[in-house]
């Protein structure tokens, strides 16, 4: 009695009336589980049985020896689909210790080979697809699709309850039904490691998993997880007992009702009752779910900034428990010169997010993290630029790389790079947006193509053959969000998006559920539902009903038989959330080691051939350079790259000053004083000698100019006194008389080219018996003056800074502090170094010292809308670069000989670095050719805006009057 008799299979079938058992059977293909089927353990061991006995025969046991027996006389191939139940049931009825196929070949007679489990594989995999079951796409596709079936295997569910208690009580819900189901899985498994060792079955069904590596697997325990969390949560909002899951038609009602993942199922919920029951407990112990997943090293491009080609690699936690032993705790991953530790304790090694320009292209990229003794202790690789088809494309947009065989889907938008001796040809339906993008790949370049019809062609023609490729573009059949967005990797949104729904024959109800991750909270109402009407366009759904700012956000809407959500970020560039902490300002040279400025070097060569690099600068920030030689300066505006960074080449100047015997390079920040960085004092340095009431120079050079400069700490807040001097010809030494100097002074000296040298401290006061006050320090300044004198303590002296609220120069204080710490001082017997010291530190720490403290960023509130002015806004998307927006508003205002733009506007804000803004009266063919030629164009939005829209990007509105 097995599957070899004619109709027996079929009869079979129809006797297990599995049609009207199986709960899922009315679903669409691709959404069914097996488990929904109710059969007894009695049944599914009959069926076991009869499944062993029909396969016994077939010698070889191959797929084709099988369906060469049975499917003749069973063209619906029921034998297939009982086969599949079976295997499904054994999967979930296992109670063996060995594994799956280990079991289920023992189970079936057979003897188990590579020959038979590949037989049993085709079985399922043509079973799957009869039953339109719920599969998975990982490399443990047969097992952890049969898993997948029921959710949690029978002798498992105990244990997995117990499991999730404990889980419950260190992770709140929120967490765990936001948290990626890789990183669930691979928590779940560490956690019954480390607490339930013991429970090796369950442990053998979480292992598998959760991926080791670069392995994938289809993270199944993670996804039930998270299905469970996003129930629990559901339960509580609703108030309603877990117990209306232990009836079937109350748990299949509740379960429709709410977003669960599509590959969501659990056969048995009589185990998790008492753990999804609401417990009064305290949510201060909850923490977050730790992710140790290894993240993938990737090639992208860098649209948001330098549009290098870059490897990247995302910040990560990793862990191994052999890590632990390990004799020392460096690391390091040499590619990118990164170095760290591996905490010991618990074998964890944190890497921060690391990116590294590509220059020049090969087959892969291998990056290793490597021991103390040099030893692998994991690897990253990166897919590289094949031979037989050098070209490199990414999305315009994200900058993700697209990779391709014959056919490019989906972005409508990419840039494409190659080396110069290749040339790219396309066909109508492709339009060049930009001629030549520069490439960081040596002997590489780029172009910009924007797909126009539904689908075009791209031949690459290269020194070694030539490859056509399909360009199309993919019918979207789902919603899709769209918005003022920022380019890069991350959904980031300068306005509430809009959600826009496909076209639909008839009109339908969907359920939204809209969750603001940012304040943990859920916007739309309990079973919020929306009705799109039947339309042949696209429809919008307005997202700002339940979103009013900023912050991270989860959309999902669903059907019984669609689901679909993002999660995006909705950034107002005018809001400030907490004052920014102002950076450090860090200055390294051409090997990137920090060092002190400013920086002195003996000769021009030096000065020319010097790198300097400044870390901690504003993202974007603009600043000028100060380059002097002689009498003669020249300014440079220079801008940080997003991460805040400078790099200055001085060789790229090196013609613009005439020759002279010292040069000096100085930064400006926006509000603050010009601050030196580098200068060449040519002839080393020069030498002095103190007197009582005077200075004595020497090696100055015979006919130059100098300027002594005074600093007084008496009148921090005076203008630093100055005083020429000049060496006459065939003269390098100079005594210069103090005696009309009354105070303590911080001493420079300062050459034509405007290089400074500290000469240190000085003061002719030598006694403060019977001393007699200045007029200008008599009355006010007294007790400020005495406290230095007699040397009173700091709390006293900082009382008088405080209250009279001085205005001093920082960098002139940190100067003097700097030569009080190095340089030979000529100062009076009766003053205390060391409390002097102290003192100078209290200006740098007043509040009253308006250079002292962190610029403000205020807010930009709306402002009344006034009537528009003629002629109507409209947004310009560009390239970014480097000034790129003030070169494309130059070079339109230059060109624009008829006068046909009225305005032209850059915005502030660093966000919209890709954008300008025109107003014109209408777009003309003239007006649009004007501005398609301007350089680094991309495209106008032929919508004119609106004056919010207007008024939010410039922070202001530019037609009031």
């Amino acid at each position: 009695m097995g599957f070899s008799q004619p109709g027996r299979s079929q009869q079979l079938w129809q006797q297990l009336q599995i049609e009207q058992y199986w709960g899922h059977h009315d679903r669409p293909p691709g959404q069914r589980f097996l488990g929904s089927m109710r059969i007894s353990r009695n049944v599914v061991e009959q069926l076991l049985h009869i499944v062993c006995s029909s396969f016994a025969p077939i010698q070889p046991f191959t797929f084709a020896e099988l369906e060469e027996e049975f499917s003749g006389h069973d063209p619906q191939n029921y034998w297939i689909r009982l086969s599949t139940l079976a295997l499904s049931e054994y999967a979930y009825y296992d109670e063996g210790h060995t594994g799956f196929w280990e079991g289920v070949c023992d189970r079936l007679g057979l003897q188990r080979t590579q020959g038979v489990e590949n037989t049993l594989r085709a079985v399922l995999k043509k079973g799957i697809k009869l039953l339109g079951l719920v599969e998975t796409q990982q490399s443990n596709y047969y097992v952890s699709t049969l898993w997948l079936q029921s959710g949690i295997p029978q002798q498992n569910l105990e244990h997995f309850a117990r499991l999730l208690q404990d889980i419950s009580q260190e992770y709140s819900w929120w967490e765990i039904a936001h948290a990626e189901p890789e990183d669930l899985s691979q928590m779940m498994y560490e956690f019954c490691l480390h607490r339930h060792p013991q429970w090796r079955k369950l442990l053998t069904f979480l292992k598998s998993s959760y991926a080791e590596d670069d392995e994938a697997v289809e993270p199944i325990s993670g996804q039930l997880l998270q299905g469970i969390a996003i129930v629990a949560q559901e339960l509580e909002r609703r108030g309603l007992s877990p117990a209306i899951l232990q009836d079937s038609q109350q748990q299949e009602q509740f379960l429709h009702s709410y977003c669960l993942p599509s590959t969501f199922f659990l056969r048995s919920w009589d185990n998790l009752i008492q753990v999804l029951t609401p417990q009064e407990q305290s949510q201060t112990t909850r923490r977050g779910i730790i992710d140790w997943r290894k993240k993938p090293l990737v090639l992208a491009l860098d649209v948001a900034d330098s549009m290098d080609i870059q490897l990247c690699l995302p910040e990560q936690r990793l862990y191994r428990k052999d890590w632990k032993a390990l004799s020392r705790s460096h690391c390091k991953i040499t590619e990118i010169s990164w170095e760290g530790d591996i905490d010991l304790g618990s074998g964890i090694v944190e890497i921060p997010a690391k990116n590294r320009a590509v220059h020049h292209h090969q087959p892969s990229w291998t990056w290793q993290l490597r021991s103390h003794t040099d030893a692998s202790l994991t690897e990253w690789h990166c897919e590289g630029i094949a031979p037989n088809l050098p070209v490199l494309i990414f999305d315009a947009w994200t900058g993700d790389r697209l990779l391709f065989s014959s056919e490019l889907k989906g972005s409508t938008e990419i840039i494409c790079f190659f080396a110069s001796s290749t040339q790219l040809e396309f066909s109508d339906g492709i339009e060049l947006l930009d001629g030549f993008v520069p490439c960081s790949i040596a002997g590489w370049r780029g172009q910009q193509l924007l797909l126009t019809a539904a689908q075009s062609e791209l031949t690459v023609r290269f020194a070694n053959g030539t490859q056509s490729f399909l360009w199309s573009q993919v019918q979207a059949n789902h919603p899709q969000l769209r918005g003022l967005k920022l380019k890069g990797r991350q959904p980031v949104y300068l306005d509430v998006p809009t959600i826009w729904h496909p076209p639909l024959p008839l009109s339908k109800t969907v359920k939204i559920l809209v969750e603001d991750l940012t304040h943990r909270a859920i916007l739309t109402a309990l079973d919020e539902t929306l009705t799109v009407a039947a339309n042949a366009n696209w429809q919008s759904i307005q997202l700002s009903q339940w979103i009013t700012r900023s912050g991270s956000y989860v959309v999902r809407l669903w059907t019984e038989d669609h689901r679909w959500s993002e999660q995006f970020e909705v950034k107002s560039s005018f809001e400030l959330n907490q004052p920014p902490h102002k950076s450090v300002l860090v200055v390294c040279d051409r090997t990137q080691t920090p060092m002190e400025i400013p920086l002195q070097v003996p000769a021009p060569a030096d000065f020319w051939l010097s790198e300097l690099t400044l870390h901690g600068l504003w993202a974007l920030e603009e600043i000028m350079l100060l380059l002097t030689g002689d009498a003669i300066t020249r300014r440079y505006r220079q801008q940080a790259t997003i991460s805040g960074v400078l790099t200055i080449t001085l060789a790229a100047w090196r013609d613009v000053l005439p020759e002279s015997n010292g040069y000096a390079l100085s930064y400006q920040r926006q509000g603050e004083a010009p601050q030196r960085l580098l200068e060449m004092v040519s002839g080393g340095l020069i030498s002095q000698t103190w007197a009582n009431q005077a200075i004595h120079l020497s090696g100055l050079h015979p006919g130059q100019t100098y300027i002594l400069t005074f600093w007084n700490m008496m009148l921090p807040d005076n203008k630093i006194l100055q005083r020429i001097v000049r060496a006459l010809p065939e003269q390098d030494a100079v005594t210069v008389p103090l005696n009309d100097l009354w105070g303590l002074f911080h001493v420079q000296l300062e050459c034509s080219s405007g290089a400074a040298q500290s000469l240190g401290w000085w003061s002719g006061i030598q006694t403060i018996t019977n001393l007699l006050l200045p007029e200008e320090l008599s009355n006010d300044r007294f007790e400020y003056s005495m406290n230095i004198f007699e040397n009173q303590p700091v709390g006293f002296f900082s009382a008088e800074v405080r209250r009279l609220d001085l205005d001093i120069d920082v960098q002139a204080v940190n100067r003097a502090i700097a030569s009080l710490e190095n340089d030979p001082c000529h100062l009076p017997g009766w003053l205390d170094r060391d409390l002097l010291h102290q003192k100078l530190q209290v200006f740098l720490k007043s509040p009253a010292n308006p250079k002292a403290n962190v610029p403000v960023i205020v807010s930009i509130n709306g402002q009344k809308v006034t009537p528009p002015q003629p002629g109507r806004w409209y947004l310009v998307t560009i390239r970014p670069n480097n000034n790129s927006q003030s070169i494309f508003s130059r070079e339109l205002r230059r060109r624009d000989n008829s006068h046909l733009i009225e305005r032209c506007e850059i915005p502030p804000c660093n966000d919209y670095l890709q954008y300008i803004l025109i107003k014109t009266s209408n777009l003309s063919s003239e007006i649009l050719e004007l501005i398609c030629q301007t350089p680094y164009f991309q495209r106008i939005e032929r919508r004119p805006l609106s004056l919010n829209q207007v008024t939010q990007m410039l922070g202001r509105n530019p037609d009031a009057a």
